[in-house]
């Protein structure tokens, strides 16, 4: 060995070849000998380990917005299968937005449209229109022929506006308003950053 910088080591091979190495090279003093694996332009030390954190960092960065997905799926499937068991209590209109979770009374309810762009509007008596943007890809969903499940939901607010004997009598609890997942998604990007620069 020839030399060290911080990251990386200065070695002469065999054949009188000048390389330099990524390695910890706080770990080897210089003047000693070191091993070094070479496939045309890729070197590794021998004695260093292999290092995952880029392919860790790599998955958990594609796991997590997936895993956010099939979550909201799940829960989605869930409140649908409670729908179809029977009536779920509710007296008003419940709407979760990323940071907010807003009741709209049926009194002041307009029209419930699903649009293209995968959202509901929900457009009450006032003129004021509540956007709640939509989970996952609306072209996908059009492309496979699987019906968003904010279009359903639309189509049930709708027909529950439209029919009141058909609206439950009972008060809904906070447990079934619906829980914003903003908070959860900043919670779970500072989480990443910081394990990002923890290394």
């Amino acid at each position: 060995m020839l030399g060290r910088d911080e990251e990386s080591l200065r070695v002469r091979t065999d054949d009188g070849r000048r390389l330099t190495v990524d390695a910890a090279s706080e770990y080897y003093g210089v003047g000693g000998t070191v091993t070094v694996l070479e496939d045309g332009a890729w070197r590794r030390l021998a004695a260093e380990p292999y290092d995952p954190f880029g392919w860790q960092l790599l998955a958990l960065a594609a796991g997590l917005p997936g895993l956010s997905m099939l979550t909201m799926g799940v829960l989605a499937r869930r409140r649908a299968a409670a729908l179809r068991r029977g009536l779920v209590s509710v007296l008003r209109v419940w709407l979760t937005g990323a940071f907010t979770v807003r009741h709209v009374p049926w009194e002041q309810l307009r029209t419930a449209r699903y649009t293209k762009e995968g959202s509901a509007q929900i457009l009450q008596s006032d003129g004021t229109i509540w956007r709640v943007p939509g989970l996952g890809m609306p072209w996908l969903e059009r492309r496979i022929r699987h019906r968003p499940s904010y279009a359903r939901m639309v189509e049930e607010v709708a027909a529950l506006h439209t029919h009141p004997a058909t609206r439950p009598t009972q008060s809904s609890t906070p447990r079934d308003h619906g829980l914003p997942m903003g908070p959860v998604a900043i919670l779970l990007m500072v989480l990443v950053a910081a394990v990002a620069f923890m290394r």
